[in-house]
């Protein structure tokens, strides 16, 4: 098992790879029976399938099912911006080595 596997597997996590969606969304993430789906859509490259998949654990991490359906356009700009701020943070520290 690699350390993406272990990671989902210990977050209850289960990542589906799908055809059957239009062009969008390019993911979506939801619960069900105390497991976490993230469902990317096959019809988009392999680097936005890499950022979808981070975008959609972030909701998990975050809890971000147990707000309100009205809050999902907050939470949504909460998770890019989160996003943002790691990279800004990996791109300062690694340009330093």
């Amino acid at each position: 098992m690699n350390e993406f596997e272990q990671f989902c597997e210990e977050n209850n996590l289960r990542v589906i790879l799908t055809d059957n969606l239009m062009t969008m969304p390019k993911g979506m993430c939801y619960p069900y029976n105390g497991q976490y789906y993230v469902v990317l859509n096959n019809k988009h490259s392999f680097k936005q399938l890499q950022k979808t998949t981070i975008h959609e654990i972030i909701h998990v991490l975050e809890n971000h099912f147990h707000y309100p359906t009205n809050m999902a356009e907050k939470l949504e700009k909460e998770v890019e911006e989160l996003i943002d701020n790691l990279y800004q943070k990996f791109i300062i520290e690694f340009s330093y080595v």
